[in-house]
């Protein structure tokens, strides 16, 4: 399969297409917590392509590396956006 045609598969915005099933004083709060898990998401694409770039370390390793950083990434927005305020 193609590359590009696989990751722009595995990108599909569900996230997006879900908003048309939230009320509309839930969007703005879920908006804002998609918006910094797909940050995470960047960070872990972005450490698993320079580990698969810049060292010599196994594809299989590289991604639990990258899903650890996404997990501790998305963990932490978790917690800070559950605080009570």
């Amino acid at each position: 399969i193609n590359p590009a045609l696989a990751a722009m598969l595995g990108g599909l915005p569900t996230g997006l297409i879900s908003i048309y099933f939230l009320t509309q004083d839930k969007t703005i709060g879920y908006a804002k917590n998609y918006f910094h898990v797909t940050l995470c998401l960047l960070a872990a694409i972005m450490v698993f392509y320079l580990l698969s770039i810049y060292t010599k370390i196994d594809k299989n390793v590289a991604v639990v590396i990258a899903l650890l950083v996404w997990v501790t990434g998305a963990g932490i927005n978790f917690y800070f956006s559950n605080r009570k305020k």
